[in-house]
């Protein structure tokens, strides 16, 4: 069926914003903490398809610089993001999303890293058959994209190695 047509039974705004902002937020607090394990058990509740499998090799990838020494991680948003646009359907949506960025680090004994990426994008998102709602997709807006937010799987998986 058209999209168009299908605009009987529309997702509450501050639904999809719960989605989309407590999906960054746990996110980011599972990496202050180092919670590596559970951040697969959010990413499977606010997350669904390539996205999630995306973000579970990003989680692989802080793993693995666990492992090799990285001890301290921060992910945290930086300045106060912004639905700009929010499109609905019943049973998709889009949001833009701007001025939404995270200030990210990594601390080992003798170096670190601390840079911030811009995460300004389109946030695609599905109603699921239980009626809950997840993130699918993502396309950013900027220039300088995470990495596991653009590659392919195999790609990402290659450079974890």
């Amino acid at each position: 069926r058209a999209l168009h047509l299908q605009k009987s039974a529309l997702p509450d705004d501050g639904v999809l914003q719960r989605v989309i902002f407590d999906s960054y937020q746990m996110s980011s607090s599972r990496i202050r903490k180092g919670e590596f394990d559970r951040m697969y058990e959010s990413n499977a509740q606010h997350y669904t398809g390539l996205y999630k499998t995306k973000t579970d090799l990003a989680v692989d990838h802080m793993k693995r610089l666990s492992a090799k020494g990285y001890r301290s991680f921060r992910a945290y948003p930086d300045g106060t993001p912004t639905i700009w646009r929010l499109s609905k359907w019943d049973n998709f949506a889009v949001a833009e999303l701007r001025w939404f960025a995270f200030r990210i680090s990594y601390q080992a004994d003798s170096h670190g890293f601390e840079t911030i990426k811009d995460v300004s994008g389109f946030v695609y998102l599905k109603k699921m058959p239980d009626g809950s709602w997840k993130i699918y997709g993502y396309r950013p807006t900027n220039k300088n994209p995470m990495p596991f937010e653009t590659a392919d799987p195999v790609t990402i998986f290659r450079n974890l190695n």
